[in-house]
C-alpha cells in the first residue's frame, strides 16, 4: 500500500496513524505498509515516510504513534 500521507519531510502524520487505526478495526489480520523509502533521493511519491538517517525524537516519536 502506498498512503502518501507522510510530511514534505517524509515524517508519518496522524493522518497515517488514524488510517491505519481503521483499517485495523475492521478486523484485518496482518497490515504490511508500503514505500517507507531509506534514500529519499528516490521517492516513489510525494508524501512517503522517509527513513533515511538516525532518526531524531521527533520522528521516533511519529513512528512509534504509526
Amino acid at each position: 500500500m502506498t498512503e502518501g500521507l507522510a510530511t514534505p519531510d517524509g515524517v508519518p502524520t496522524p493522518a497515517l496513524s488514524q488510517l491505519y487505526r481503521r483499517w485495523a478495526a475492521g478486523g484485518a489480520g496482518l497490515l504490511l505498509t508500503g514505500n517507507v523509502i531509506v534514500d529519499r533521493n528516490h521517492l516513489e511519491r510525494p508524501g512517503n515516510v522517509v527513513v533515511d538517517c538516525e532518526p531524531d525524537a521527533a520522528m521516533r516519536a511519529a513512528l512509534a504513534g504509526w
